[in-house]
């Protein structure tokens, strides 16, 4: 099929150094109508094979005749048998990305193909402009060391008040400190964020202007967006007022743009596993869980903990306990054993040193006992992770913790 020669953006297109197969799988003909007309007016794919029935598994092999890879279209119309063929596609087939196309459905759903390896998704009816930009993305993921970018760092709270907005600020402005080169802050708690706050921004923009509408992100754009204090960017958090909901994939693409700039971001979460807070957790390089060490933070970050492992993320997750008062209430090996996540570090509260900070609309203080600790938690990030935890300190008051142009003629999926 011969498509007009219109290209996306140059920002993306650029990205793009081979034309990718695309397949659509679905019973129903209005999908493929409008998935065809979406790529061929994009005109990025080389071909577009079609399936109008869910393929036993062993036929999937076929993909593997797609040279630069292949994004598939799955519609999950019949979930029943949807499902199957994405949990084998992502699987065993690493050169191969995953496009849902959801009839309705709600946040569970949502994580559902989360775990079953999907990570793009788009609604019926079917948006031109949202087909082209989730199969942007897709094709980023095929190929990893050609689309890399800065690394994520996710700070996730196990609840409300466990002081990781505080340790998010003072460690992103270690971290700038140490590289000496741009890194990003970016407040993701898009309801309750507090970093503009703490930090004195002027509010003139925050997170919620990259995410409403159909913004379209740039260098331009992006530098009105964030503040900047020495060589740390921040990205703060929105108006007092209720926001509304981001666009589809608006999270993703302010997180994918902020990958292309920066050496190291960020990412200070609500912790309430939002679709789009479960896509940065899966793009990051590291989950710091940060909980108090009383009962009820224990038993709200075994939960989180245990919803990490569902997601297959667990791997990922760094425990990180704060605002610890005198001796732990359980030995370490205990809290180890009950989360399944390595404790990498103890903060110890420090409200003096904390509310000074707030007070300047800074950083907490290095000299601090607060500010110690997050230079060790700065140095894991800047310099990496240190191998083996320290001994505690011999006061025994703290643990010390350093450390898609045309069709071609052979399509092979053509039913």
């Amino acid at each position: 099929m011969q498509g007009p020669s219109r290209r996306l953006p140059n920002r993306e297109s650029a990205m793009l150094t081979h034309l990718i197969t695309t397949a659509i799988v679905s019973p129903d003909p209005a999908v493929h109508r409008h998935l065809q007309d979406a790529l061929e007016s994009s005109a990025l794919t080389e071909a577009i094979w079609s399936l109008s029935h869910y393929p036993e598994l062993p036929a999937l092999e076929r993909l593997r005749e797609a040279p630069a890879g292949c994004i598939v279209f799955l519609d999950f119309s019949d979930p029943f048998s949807a499902r199957p063929i994405a949990a084998e596609l992502d699987r065993a087939f690493p050169f191969v990305n995953v496009v849902a196309v959801l009839h309705g459905g709600t946040k569970e759903d949502v994580i559902a193909l989360m775990r079953l390896g999907v990570r793009e998704v788009i609604g019926y009816p079917i948006s031109s402009s949202e087909v082209a930009v989730a199969f942007v993305r897709a094709s980023k993921k095929l190929n990893p060391a050609e689309s890399a970018g800065g690394n994520v760092y996710a700070f996730l709270p196990a609840r409300a008040g466990s002081g990781a907005t505080t340790i998010a600020i003072s460690t992103a402005a270690a971290v700038a400190r140490m590289w000496n080169q741009p890194t990003l802050l970016l407040d993701f708690d898009l309801r309750f964020g507090i970093t503009s706050f703490l930090l004195k921004l002027d509010g003139r923009h925050s997170v919620q202007d990259a995410l409403i509408g159909d913004t379209q992100l740039d260098e331009d754009f992006w530098m009105r967006l964030v503040s900047r204090r020495g060589t740390l960017d921040v990205l703060g958090s929105a108006p007092a007022e209720l926001p509304p909901e981001p666009r589809p994939g608006g999270c993703t693409s302010v997180l994918n743009f902020a990958q292309s700039r920066y050496k190291g971001i960020l990412v200070d979460l609500s912790g309430a596993m939002e679709p789009y807070e479960m896509e940065t957790l899966h793009q990051a390089k590291e989950i710091f869980l940060t909980f108090t060490a009383d009962m009820t933070g224990l038993h709200m970050a075994k939960r989180q903990a245990e919803a990490l492992r569902r997601l297959q993320l667990i791997d990922k997750v760094s425990g990180l306990i704060s605002q610890v008062e005198g001796r732990l209430p359980l030995p370490m090996g205990e809290i180890e054993k009950l989360l399944q996540v390595p404790v990498r570090f103890i903060l110890p509260r420090d409200d003096k040193s904390i509310n000074e900070a707030a007070m300047q609309g800074a950083a907490v203080r290095r000299d601090s006992k607060f500010g110690a600790q997050i230079e060790a938690v700065a140095k894991s990030i800047a310099l990496g992770p240190v191998p083996e935890l320290s001994k505690p300190v011999t006061t025994r008051r703290y643990l010390d913790f350093v450390y898609l142009n045309r069709s071609r003629e052979h399509t092979p999926w053509k039913d």
